[in-house]
Parts: C-alpha cells; structure tokens; sequence
C-alpha cells in the first residue's frame, strides 16, 4: 500500500493532543466562571445575614434609638469596604437606611441586579427607651460591583495563565511532533536501506525514546535475522549448485562413455549400479534438504511414538554398512540398555545415518568406524566416533549450523552441503536434548546426542 493513501500517526496524534487540551481549557473556563459566580451570590447572601443577625443580637438586649442604629450602620459598613452596604429600619410605613440617603425606599426584588442582595427580618420583644417592649423589622441592602470586578480580574488573570500554559503546552507538542516525525522518517530510511547496512537501524534508534527504541531495536533484529537468512540461502544455492553439480556431470560421463559402444551385459549392469548409487546419495542430499526446510519454514510439529531403536538401526544402516565395504571401512554398533524409545523415528533415525555417513566420508581405509547406542532410566545416548582428522575445537559450534563445513574437513566426493550435523542437532534439539562433539579414541571425531527420557515414557 503508497503511503500516500495511509494515516499519520504523528499528525492523528497531534490533533488528539491540541483537541484535549482546547476541550480541558473550554470546560476549565466555563466551569471556572460558573463556580466563580456561585462563590460570589453566596458569599453576597452570607454578608446579608451576617449582618441582619449581628444587628438582631445588639438590639434585642438594648434600647432602640436611631442614633444607636446609625453607629453601628457606619461601623459595619466600614467592616466591608469591598462591597456598597447599608442597613435600615421600617418607620412606619417609610424606610431610614444608613449609611447614606435615610430617606431611600426599600428596593423590590425585581429591581435587584445580578449583583445585588436584599435581606429583611422582622425581632420582636425589642426593648425602648420607655414603654414596654416593641417590634423591629430590619433591612440588608448589598451592592457587590466592586467584589464582582475584583473577582472578574483575579478570573481573567488566571485565565490569561491558562491560555499561555496552554499555548507553550501547544508549542511543546509541535516541536515533540516534529521530532517523532523526523525520527521516524529516519527508522524509515534506515530500514530502506537495510539490505546494505542493517545495523544502521540500530544507530537512528539508540537516540530514541524508549517506547520508539525498543521497536527499533525489535526491527534491527528482525533486519538482521532476514539478512544471515538470506545469506545462508545464497550459501545453501551455492552450496547446493557445487555439490549436485559434480555427481551429476560423472553420471553424464558414466552414462555418455558405457554408451561409445556396445558393451556385455555385465558392463552395463555394474555401470548402472554405479549410477544408483550416486543417485542414492543425491537422494540423501535432497532428504536433508526437505527435511530442513520443513522444519524451519513450515513449522514441522514432531511426532512421537514409540520404537526399538535398535533393530530401526540395523535396518536402516544397510546402505552405509554397503558403503563402508567398498571403501574398506569397518562398521560396528554396540547396543545397551533399554532401547525402546519415544521419538520423532524417521528425525532421529535421518540423524543417526547422517552422523554414520559424516564418519564414513572422513574415515581412512582399514578403520573403524563405532556406534555406541545406550538405552538408560534417564534417556537414550547415540554416539558415533572415527578414525578421521576429528574436528577442531574452534568448528565445533559452527559445524552444527546449516551450510557449514569445518576448515580441516577433507574434501570428498560425497555431497552434502553442511547439512548432515544441522539436521542431528535439530533432531536433538527437537527432543529436548543435544549434542557434544569431543575427541574419539580412535584418534577421530566424537560425536555425541543425548534425548531425555518423557515424563509419560519413564
């Protein structure tokens, strides 16, 4: 798919970013002015009757007199400089407000403003001067402009800190966009131009965020995984190429010279035998092959069952048993214990001739060539050992690797390509086991597989 017809996630997430914070910046100030206003018309009511009560407890232990009543009007006025307050009291049907104009009427309801608060109460049992004791109805009226314009510039000043936090917050998202932007547009460059250099993805990302890194990181390794894959299949085509070359070029010879002529049937016979059994080898060849591929690409799931391993073996071991006759090599298998195994049989029985031929095709005319298999309570050992030139400490990791071969391994006529070690360790691995190549007595190479025995098997 063109990356033109794809989403950003830079930008998607840029634009997530910038509409939570105008949405959080737009519920913030709408809720601010709303709770502002709510602090405010009860902070208005509360003075009211703040002061209606004062005003009810000085005046029910002592005589009423206006005089009185205009001192401690001024006095409470003077208490609350931030608002217009006055305070009154009916006079028959007139009202007489203090501070200010006596002579103002009481102010209705529907006159009130938005910030303004009007509060009435009526004491009896007030005591006079003379005369028994009387009724008093007293009057709050609040003006809160100048405590409204004073909490609408503390508002607009934490608004104006509001909206600079959030336009830096802004411009730190723009500037984190960019940046993750260009990052990735470098992993992207980079991975372009993995085929070449695949650690270069490596170095775009040891300067990433974590977060970026570890997919970095998890892509380096994915890169350099598909290039030693790629390499080894170049290897195995080469390999390959090499090896099924040369038999195939001498069974054209073979063929092309029994063919010059006519020839006794016994001619044709053992020339046709010849062929065979280059044929079987390239046979073999092509077995490890599959049997590698399917594993490794196709995720070959082992099937176990149960099996005598040594009868399989002097079975299946007829063709190197032949092989070793006519190259003068002599082969023995020692059989011991409990040798009833449970395995994958054609996986471990394909490693076995693999290791049998390995030895053949390196052991010298006149020796031996030793297989020891060992049945136990803890599991099953196969070990093959030659006379050969062995196999250097250095080659011993390696050889059991695909396409591998050991420096000081004799160049034979025998194909293979490197697979035979590779398929004996992934059988054994397979199983749950492994392999140890070590020094034969014989003077040659040793090779080792052992497979535990199944929790259900023991």
């Amino acid at each position: 798919m063109s990356a033109r017809g794809t989403w950003s996630l830079t930008n998607r997430l840029t634009l997530i970013v910038i509409g939570v914070v105008v949405t959080i910046l737009l519920v913030a100030t709408v809720s601010a002015r709303f709770f502002v206003r709510q602090v405010f018309l009860h902070e208005l009511e509360s003075l009211a009757r703040e002061e209606l009560d004062e005003l009810g407890a000085v005046f029910s232990v002592q005589p009423f007199d206006p005089e009185t009543f205009r001192t401690w009007a001024t006095e409470l006025a003077s208490h609350h400089p931030e608002v217009d307050l006055r305070v009154g009291f009916r006079e028959g049907a007139d009202w007489r407000w203090f501070p200010g104009d006596e002579s103002a009427p009481a102010p209705r309801a529907p006159e009130l403003e938005d910030n303004q608060r009007f509060e009435t109460r009526r004491i009896t049992e007030v005591p006079q001067a003379e005369g028994p004791p009387g009724e008093l109805e007293l009057a709050v009226w609040i003006d809160g402009e100048r405590l409204e314009e004073r909490n609408e510039a503390l508002l607009a000043g934490v608004f104006s800190v509001l909206g600079t936090t959030t336009l830096v917050g802004l411009l730190l998202t723009l500037l984190v966009h960019r940046r993750v932007r260009r990052l990735l547009a470098e992993v992207a460059d980079a991975t372009r131009n993995a085929a070449d250099a695949p650690e270069a993805v490596r170095e775009v990302g040891s300067s990433a965020p974590r977060e970026v890194a570890a997919i970095v990181e998890a892509l380096g390794s994915l890169l350099t995984q598909l290039r030693s894959e790629n390499e080894h299949r170049a290897l195995m085509v080469a390999g390959l190429a090499h090896d099924l070359r040369s038999p195939i070029q001498v069974l054209l010879g073979e063929a092309e010279v029994t063919l010059l002529r006519d020839r006794q049937p016994e001619e044709y016979r053992a020339a046709l035998e010849g062929q065979v059994e280059e044929l079987r080898e390239l046979s073999s060849v092509l077995e490890n092959l599959l049997m590698l591929v399917g594993h490794r690409e196709h995720g070959r799931s082992t099937a176990f069952e149960r099996f005598d391993l040594a009868g399989e073996v002097q079975l299946r071991l007829s063709r190197e048993r032949a092989w070793a006759e006519r190259a003068g090599v002599e082969l023995l298998v020692h059989a011991e214990g409990d040798l009833e195994v449970v395995g994958d049989r054609e996986a471990l029985l394909l490693a076995l001739r693999n290791l049998v031929r390995n030895a053949l095709d390196h052991a010298p005319a006149g020796s031996r060539v030793v297989v020891h298999l060992l049945g136990s309570a803890e599991g099953w050992t196969l070990e093959v050992e030659d006379a050969g030139p062995g196999i250097p400490a250095r080659d011993r990791e390696r050889v059991l690797r695909p396409f591998e071969v050991g420096h000081s391994a004799r160049r034979t006529r025998r194909t293979g390509g490197g697979l035979g070690l590779a398929l004996v360790a992934q059988a054994a691995t397979a199983h749950g086991g492994g392999v140890d190549i070590g020094e034969s007595p014989l003077g040659g190479a040793l090779v080792r597989v052992t497979i535990p025995r199944p929790a259900s098997a023991a």
